[in-house]
């Protein structure tokens, strides 16, 4: 397992959330389910957001931790994800960058399995990361296909 520092692309992926939350909700619903992405209100979805995404880091951080202990390097410091509303507005580059999105998303994916298969994240927070990968791809197939059609 190649298990590398996230945080800032963890980061990325919610304000990237946060900010789709805040107009078409293409993708947030992904990740908060619970919420009717037509009439929620852009409340409904911050936190629980903000929670996946620190334990989608944390997680991370501990697979990170769990692999590379033996290094005398390796930084046991965990900080979690500032709700920094601030930052949501700007959040759209990544959904400007569908195939980045993706890239990011399964890496972090790849680093959340141990050596030995073990995966580092909840079923359930993996299932909302597995269906937010699969709504991020069928995004961007419906790209290329529309540049097919041009």
């Amino acid at each position: 397992m190649s298990v590398i520092d996230k945080k800032q692309d963890i980061e990325q992926i919610a304000d990237a959330l946060l900010y789709d939350a805040m107009g078409q909700r293409q993708f947030v619903r992904a990740v908060v389910p619970g919420v009717n992405a037509f009439s929620g209100s852009v409340d409904d979805f911050k936190d629980p957001v903000i929670d996946w995404c620190n334990r989608l880091y944390v997680a991370n951080q501990i697979a990170y931790i769990f692999t590379y202990s033996h290094n005398d390097d390796v930084d046991t410091r965990i900080t979690m994800i500032e709700r920094n509303e601030a930052l949501w507005a700007h959040g759209g580059h990544l959904l400007q960058d569908l195939p980045r999105f993706f890239r990011i998303l399964e890496s972090i994916r790849y680093n959340l399995y141990s050596n030995g298969g073990q995966v580092m994240l909840c079923g359930e927070d993996i299932t909302r990361l597995n269906d937010l990968m699969a709504f991020v791809a069928r995004e961007i197939v419906g790209m290329y296909q529309k540049e097919k059609v041009q």
